[in-house]
């Protein structure tokens, strides 16, 4: 048995865990009451490659139960726990071998990284401290290394330093002292103090993954995009499934908007650490832009899964569900991201959204108001409450918010431009109003000047027409319209408009033709008949006209307005049925 456990330490001083596994293990057959054994046998366990914490723990219990000198086997059980996550349990075991052993600076300092882990981050200060004060065997600068990392936790930024510092003097060979101190440099945001920190860690230890990751985590700091996807990449080389650097990677190369890229690399997070919440989430985003919604809606939905109490997931799945058209559940997710507390106000922005789609306006514009009172600088938000406000009828407030939005962007922004003339416009009651009318044709002039968008181009140009023809400017009308018909040429509100205006300025022969064409996509079209037959008469083709008249009154017997006295038709060129831009299809 001697020579058991004699060869167990011998094996275990080489390195030779297993075998010194295996000779404890006959020991103990030979004497199991013998809790050195168990004690010893655990410790190999810990050391194996992995490590067999479940085993150790089993040993470490038994070394506990039969040993009389019960400070090791505490002091090394409190450790694994510790290391197995059951910190609260490990402090419990520390403190009694703090109690059995207090002048041994180890057992301080092995409860302080317990209470650092916990996050009781004052109590760990106090042992690390006590441990630096009984140390007499020249261990103090990992002491002082430790402390660094509680104090840094705690912001005591200048204590931290001072810590590492004399850690690094101490002991100017040990790289991990100078990996910790860079990393507090890059906390403070003193990355080029930081690099040379990182680089003399791996100067003395070349093949430490976390050594080149933070290094890359600097290089991002400052912008090196290329150099901190060398060091990523580095990092990956020593271990391809160190998580940070294949996260960070795909952070870069999401900004970069490499974006399968980056799905790889938060996928490659997602198989290492399945219920890794910020790989999911970020492969989300991800998908977002992607515009592969219905996948980004699964991977929220599996950050939820991990971690519930995160508004941010919920935000991002309703932008999704908002993105599929689920209305409802957008707004359902943006409701849970309030009541866990959000204070983004792009939440309440893209709750409205939602309910503006759900033609809940009020609500919307509620939201709206609460998104601009939290971030009043927001042009989006303002601007989209004038949509809102546009929905229901208030185009005095719309054009109040869209003052307000040019005043935040710029008086030359073609697109608020245009949509306060749409606001303006229908502020005048169209055209009625000829002071608010006329300001309304300058907005919509000007966002054609600055360059307005493709997509709003035609509608502006038909918004110009409208404001002209009903300030009675039919020759302007005629010219904007035709640049709206040019870009939509099937719209038959522009080509109606159009026929309208000539008609008013005698050019009957085209009105004719435009009319003819509105008729060919809108057989029932009881007014385009009717003013096509005016343009009949004064042409003194009198059988198409009065042909047309009396389709016009066929077509809608019920409108008086139709009805004409042919006795009194000499001297009527035309007869108004409604303001332009009225007209019903």
């Amino acid at each position: 048995m001697a020579l058991l456990l004699g060869r167990g330490m011998c094996y275990k001083k080489l390195g030779n865990f297993e075998e010194s596994v295996k000779d404890y293990t006959n020991a103990i057959r030979l004497e199991n009451g013998n809790g050195n054994f168990y004690y010893n046998r655990a410790i190999s366990y810990m050391c194996l490659n992995p490590p067999d914490y479940e085993k150790a723990l089993e040993d470490y219990d038994l070394a506990v139960k039969l040993s009389q000198a019960k400070y090791r086997p505490l002091f090394n059980r409190g450790n694994c726990l510790r290391k197995m996550g059951r910190v609260a349990e490990s402090i419990v075991d520390l403190k009694q071998a703090v109690e059995l052993e207090s002048s041994k600076p180890e057992s301080h300092n092995n409860l302080a990284l317990s209470f650092l882990e916990m996050g009781k981050l004052e109590d760990a200060v106090d042992h690390f401290t006590t441990a630096i004060q009984l140390d007499q065997t020249g261990e103090t600068a990992i002491y002082y290394n430790n402390r660094g990392l509680a104090n840094l936790r705690l912001e005591k930024i200048e204590q931290a330093f001072a810590d590492f510092d004399v850690a690094t003097q101490l002991n100017p060979n040990d790289p991990n002292y100078f990996f910790n101190r860079g990393n507090a440099y890059l906390t403070v945001k003193n990355v080029e103090q930081a690099l040379s920190d990182l680089d003399e860690a791996i100067s003395l230890a070349q093949s430490i993954p976390a050594y080149y990751h933070s290094k890359g985590v600097a290089f991002q700091a400052l912008g090196r995009k290329a150099g901190a996807i060398e060091m990523f990449d580095k990092a990956l080389a020593l271990n391809p499934k160190y998580v940070p650097s294949l996260y960070h990677l795909g952070l870069m190369y999401h900004a970069e908007g490499q974006h399968e890229q980056a799905a790889q690399m938060f996928s490659a997070v997602i198989r290492l650490v399945p219920q890794d919440r910020r790989g999911h989430e970020s492969l989300g985003i991800v998908h977002t832009e992607l515009k592969l919604h219905q996948h980004a809606v699964n991977d929220f939905a599996a950050a939820i899964k991990f971690a519930a109490q995160y508004p941010d997931s919920y935000i991002y799945r309703g932008q999704s569900y908002l993105r599929l058209k689920q209305y409802d559940s957008a707004v359902a997710d943006l409701d849970k991201a309030v009541e866990l507390g959000s204070e983004d106000p792009k939440t309440w922005n893209l709750r409205a959204l939602a309910q503006r789609c759900l033609k809940n306006y009020h609500a919307a514009i509620e939201d709206l108001t609460e998104a601009i009172a939290k971030d009043s600088s927001n042009v989006d938000f303002v601007f989209n409450r004038s949509q809102c406000y546009q929905e229901t009828g208030e185009y005095d407030k719309a054009t109040q918010d869209l003052h307000t939005a040019l005043e935040l962007r710029g008086e030359d922004d073609p697109l608020l431009l245009y949509h306060r003339g749409l606001a303006q416009y229908a502020l005048s009651n169209s055209g009625k109003d000829r002071v608010t009318c006329e300001a309304a044709l300058k907005d919509l002039r000007d966002a054609v000047r600055n360059d307005l968008g493709t997509g709003q181009l035609p509608d502006c140009f038909y918004h110009i027409g409208l404001a002209c023809a009903n300030m009675d400017r039919h020759d302007e009308a005629v010219a904007a319209l035709s640049e709206a018909i040019a870009l939509s040429p099937d719209m038959t509100p522009y080509i109606h408009e159009r026929a309208k205006s000539l008609q008013v300025i005698g050019r009957c022969q085209e009105a004719i033709l435009d009319f003819t064409r509105v008729l060919r996509m809108h057989s029932k079209n009881a007014h385009a008949y009717f003013r096509r037959g005016f343009a009949y008469k004064t042409l003194g083709r009198f059988d198409e006209a009065a042909q047309d008249f009396e389709t016009a009154k066929a077509i809608a017997p019920d409108n008086p307005l139709l009805i004409v006295n042919y006795f009194q038709l000499n001297s009527t060129d035309v007869i108004e049925l409604c303001r332009a831009g009225q007209e019903v299809y």
